[in-house]
């Protein structure tokens, strides 16, 4: 019998072959967890970045638009308020302009019945918004105009015309004296009222009040010692002849100004120093002030001088006229010699002779030559031969005889 086989072996359980491990893979597994995870968040917020920042710029830009938006407003308001403001001085103009072309329809406070037929206008900033009021002269013949006073808001309303009347003048043959001044600071206009038989003057400041005029404060004052100004705030107003449109015309702007009709000697300054240039090529004196026609006492009265000559009582002076310049300071002016030798000689004074009526003889009065440049700032020339000073005394005290003419006027 031959031997049996030999058991199989039997695997010891005491060193089995150990099989995988689950937890070390779950290990592995939650290990490589944590880094995905950490660059899927680090993308995340990179994205996230890029979004915020386009959101922001988009907002800046945004913003920026905004504020370009609202500068470009702003500039747009700036802009229509300032031709508002045009088109209201525009609308004072044509209503103004109306005015002067129908004088007889719309100047009913005046007085006409014994009026020259002669009109002027001035204008002057008296209620403080931009748009000047126009003051209204009808002259009455004597030397006096009666003023009425209009204001236009520049709306289209209804201009207002107060209808108070105010004097600006000299009476012929003495008598009333009157002056209106504008104000420095728009507020009112200023009456001042005399008398060249009283040295003793009124001034009052008159405002526009509603539809009239009213009365704020006044002064009294002594002529030739003081200025009949309120709180130096007076102003001197140009009068112009209605003809001459070229104060009124700057109301309508560069068009308007364009068709502005120029008064003797031109309104600019390249005009103004063109014909001072020319009269000095020619050898002329030039001199510049303040025309003004004046009656004998008002000369006398304005120099602060008595009279000159003893004359008989009751001597009736009120058919002379004077045209004089008064200059604004006293200059050296080189004349003849009154005494007849024929020597010149350079003597200060403050006031030209332009020309004198006095009625002697069979002269003419030609003062009415000088009417239109009453009141105004002028330029004269004239060759020495023309200049004489007076070997006497006259009126106007102590003025050389000034043979000249006009060669500007403002």
């Amino acid at each position: 019998m031959s031997d049996p086989m030999p058991p199989a072996s039997i695997r010891s359980e005491s060193s089995p072959t150990p099989p995988p491990r689950p937890e070390a893979d779950a290990v592995a597994k939650s290990r490589n967890v944590p880094l995905i995870g950490i660059i899927v968040a680090l993308a995340l917020l990179v994205v996230a970045g890029i979004i915020l920042l386009v959101a922001l710029l988009g907002k800046g830009s945004a913003g920026g638009e905004e504020a370009a938006g609202t500068s470009s407003a702003a500039g747009k308001t700036a802009t229509v308020q300032k031709h508002s403001h045009a088109q209201k001085l525009q609308t004072a103009f044509a209503q103004y302009t109306e005015i002067l072309d129908a004088p007889t329809k719309y100047l009913t406070a005046l007085e006409r019945d014994n009026s020259s037929g002669a009109y002027k206008y001035a204008l002057t900033e008296m209620n403080g918004d931009g748009i000047p009021e126009l003051l209204f002269g009808a002259d009455d013949g004597y030397g006096l105009l009666n003023v009425q006073v209009f204001s236009a808001d520049g709306s289209g309303n209804p201009f207002i015309a107060p209808s108070k009347v105010l004097l600006d003048g000299v009476a012929l043959g003495g008598g009333t004296r009157a002056f209106i001044m504008g104000s420095k600071a728009g507020n009112g206009i200023i009456q001042v009222l005399g008398s060249a038989s009283n040295p003793q003057w009124y001034c009052n400041r008159m405002v526009l009040q509603g539809s009239e005029l009213v009365e704020s404060d006044n002064c009294d004052f002594t002529f030739g010692e003081s200025t009949p100004v309120l709180d130096g705030d007076g102003a001197e107003l140009q009068w112009l002849d209605v003809s001459d449109r070229s104060a009124l015309q700057k109301l309508a702007g560069p068009a308007g100004a364009a068709g502005a009709k120029q008064p003797a000697g031109g309104k600019s300054a390249d005009q103004k120093a063109k014909a001072i240039a020319a009269a000095r090529a020619q050898g002329k004196q030039v001199l510049e002030g303040t025309l003004r026609i004046m009656g004998h006492k008002e000369v006398l009265q304005m120099q602060g001088m008595p009279e000159p000559n003893p004359v008989p009582p009751g001597t009736d002076f009120s058919h002379e006229r004077y045209v004089v310049v008064l200059l604004d300071q006293k200059q050296g002016v080189l004349g003849i010699l009154g005494d007849g030798s024929g020597e010149t000689d350079t003597i200060e004074t403050d006031i030209l002779d332009l020309y004198s009526y006095t009625g002697i003889g069979n002269e003419e009065d030609r003062s009415s030559q000088w009417q239109k440049y009453d009141g105004r700032r002028v330029v004269v020339a004239a060759d020495t031969d023309d200049i004489c000073w007076p070997s006497g005394v006259g009126v106007p005290i102590g003025a050389p005889a000034f043979g000249g003419d006009v060669i500007f006027a403002e």
